[in-house]
């Protein structure tokens, strides 16, 4: 393999906490059961980058049949998204640290602008020589598209190209493409995952 390709969200990350989901959802005052439908249903265009942040929490508020959050209060919520994201873990940054002295190592995530910058100013950043985020590309995965661009911009072959990733549809856009990959359910079983 010359590169291992990482997802970030519930690969690098845990997933988003109840808590946060919780507080989100109290910035639009319904219960989080409700919050998590609407959050999803347009969230592949503010990932991709074709909306803002504005656009696409107004989208959420429709979806919920309440007001949009405006000025402070929408800060606050992007503020509160990207926390949802950022929760890192420490094991997997150990694991990574390890394959680095390796193996290069690349990230593709579908991420909306303002959590791609955070995510390039963490201080483990650095591990990957590059970072792609859906928002920058104007494509999601799983589009075959990404998969293939990233292997343009990597100067590689898709077969070259290990790719890790918590969501079978974006494994199986991959696979297809020729890359070999590994659905991540765990550090440690992506730990012998790599072994074989």
């Amino acid at each position: 393999m010359n590169w291992l390709l990482f997802d970030y969200g519930e690969v690098l990350t845990r997933p988003p906490s109840p808590e946060v989901g919780a507080l989100i959802a109290a910035e639009f005052d319904v219960p989080v059961t409700r919050l998590w439908p609407a959050y999803w249903h347009d969230r592949e265009r503010y990932d991709r980058g074709v909306v803002d942040a504005g656009t696409y929490w107004r989208s959420v508020a429709d979806q919920l049949d309440t007001d949009a959050p405006l000025g402070a209060d929408l800060d606050r919520v992007v503020d509160l998204d990207q926390r949802a994201w950022l929760d890192v873990d420490p094991d997997m940054i150990a694991l990574l640290e390890e394959l680095a002295a390796e193996t290069p190592l690349a990230m593709l995530s579908n991420a909306p602008t303002e959590l791609a910058d955070r995510v390039d100013d963490a201080p483990w950043a650095g591990l990957f020589r590059h970072r792609f985020f859906s928002s920058r590309l104007r494509l999601t995965k799983p589009d075959p598209r990404i998969f293939t661009q990233v292997c343009e911009r990597l100067d590689t072959t898709p077969s070259e190209v290990l790719f890790v990733d918590d969501r079978e549809v974006n494994v199986a856009a991959a696979t297809e493409l020729g890359m070999r990959a590994v659905r991540f359910t765990g550090v440690e079983r992506l730990r012998a995952d790599l072994r074989r």
